[in-house]
């Protein structure tokens, strides 16, 4: 008995010890990779007031999507370039827009996870990808029961979902 418990103590520890070396290296971002991203971010934006240039800020957004890596920038930046891209024709609009619901979804933002889920449902019905864009929508159905929406936030939401046309009553 004393063996168990003695064995079950030490794998806990073990967790315990591991859990945060490994958290840390996939999590850290480093101050200048921050800044560096926000730089790129800053110039998708300028680039993105002009509709000829949307692809390329997509691409910026996306690398600075990348550069934020497990940051809760990441989510919006994933979103911008989804938007973008769907806008320029590419056919990463759907994954960038998912990323951007994930990741939102990590760092506790309900209201970007469900509208990044509804923009990758219409975008992927546009694209005749019907089980996904019902997955989507799905998704973000779920979310609105979330306690962290506001009511109006809610709202919003709920008529988007019934706009969307993917599900249906």
């Amino acid at each position: 008995m004393k063996t168990i418990r003695t064995a079950a103590v030490m794998a806990i520890t073990a967790l315990a010890i591991g859990a945060p070396q490994q958290a840390s290296a996939t999590t850290i971002d480093g101050p200048d990779q921050i800044a560096e991203a926000r730089a790129i971010q800053a110039e998708a934006q300028t680039l993105a007031e002009n509709e000829q240039n949307y692809g390329e800020a997509s691409q910026l957004y996306r690398r600075a999507a990348r550069l934020f890596g497990q940051h809760p920038e990441a989510a919006e930046a994933w979103a911008w370039a989804g938007r973008l891209s769907y806008y320029d024709g590419s056919d990463q609009s759907v994954s960038d827009l998912e990323k951007a619901g994930e990741m939102a979804l990590r760092y506790g933002d309900v209201e970007l996870a469900a509208h990044s889920f509804l923009d990758a449902a219409w975008v992927a019905h546009e694209h005749g990808m019907n089980r996904q864009a019902l997955d989507f929508a799905e998704r973000a159905t779920d979310l609105v029961h979330s306690p962290l929406l506001a009511d109006a936030d809610r709202e919003v939401i709920e008529r988007r979902v019934e706009r969307t046309g993917v599900i249906s009553g």
